[in-house]
């Protein structure tokens, strides 16, 4: 391990993708409650829920909305652009 990486302990994300209609896809969150609360079954499942449809229980707050701010922080590629073909 090197020297800036010791002392460092577990950080804590958690990410999820919301599409342009507010639609939510997470595909971490049940593995993560899975693991944490000891429940197998939930392990490996992914949610694909409109925002509209959760309760005051779970609310999921877009972070980054879109292509633009993927560019503007240069995370985004466009395939397009670089003749590649994405399936």
């Amino acid at each position: 391990m090197s020297d800036l990486m010791s002392g460092v302990g577990a950080i804590s994300l958690h990410a999820w993708l919301i599409t342009p209609n507010m639609g939510v896809i997470d595909l971490a969150f049940s593995t993560t409650y899975g693991r944490v609360n000891n429940i197998p079954s939930v392990i490996g499942r992914c949610s694909f829920q409109h925002c509209s449809a959760f309760n005051e229980s779970m609310i999921y707050c877009p972070q980054l909305f879109g292509e633009d701010c993927l560019e503007q922080i240069c995370a985004f590629v466009n395939f397009k652009v670089l003749n590649l073909f994405v399936i």
